[in-house]
């Protein structure tokens, strides 16, 4: 049976090329993806190798062809206007206009165009994820120290939230 090697090219994440899948016979798509860190575009990655490759697939799954015209229209657009991120927006838009993943992209279009113009950066998004768990965990915090009595200037010296903060935290209660 012939194999056939494939590299993504052309892709609308990054510019890198550093995975690989087979086509066996033209009947069976094997994928190999190494991730040293968490990636959270990889279902969008191994939709990209499926796309294309097998007709039978996406006319019985909707969704998959829907996601094979989603992309075949940015890479158009993006041929036209040279710009990725106004690709993405024009592809939106005319997905949304032409009852391509409509719904979805009605709920989720500015994450979409953030995550295939950003690069994944796993330290940042640790940053982030801290940040995020800190000013939960510095709300709890907040909200017990109140319930204890303890003076909002006190609370402000132990935590580091400004006043507006606490006084914010403490109206919810």
């Amino acid at each position: 049976m012939p194999v056939t090697i494939n590299t993504l090219e052309n892709v609308l994440f990054m510019e890198l090329i550093n995975d690989i899948s087979f086509e066996i016979g033209g009947k069976l798509v094997v994928l190999i993806e190494h991730q040293s860190s968490v990636n959270q575009n990889m279902p969008l990655w191994l939709l990209m190798y499926i796309e294309g490759r097998n007709d039978a697939i996406a006319r019985r799954c909707r969704k998959l062809a829907e996601y094979s015209a989603f992309i075949a229209k940015a890479r158009e657009f993006e041929r036209e206007l040279g710009d990725r991120e106004e690709a993405l927006k024009a592809t939106i838009n005319y997905c949304r206009e032409h009852d391509i993943l409509k719904e979805f992209l009605e709920k989720h279009a500015t994450e979409v165009i953030s995550m295939l113009i950003t690069e994944w950066n796993t330290d940042e998004a640790k940053k982030v994820w801290y940040e995020e768990g800190g000013e939960e965990e510095r709300e709890k915090i907040v909200k017990n120290a109140l319930a204890k009595g303890y003076p909002l200037d006190t609370i402000h010296a132990i935590i580091g939230l400004d006043m507006e903060t606490i006084r914010d935290i403490q109206a919810r209660q």
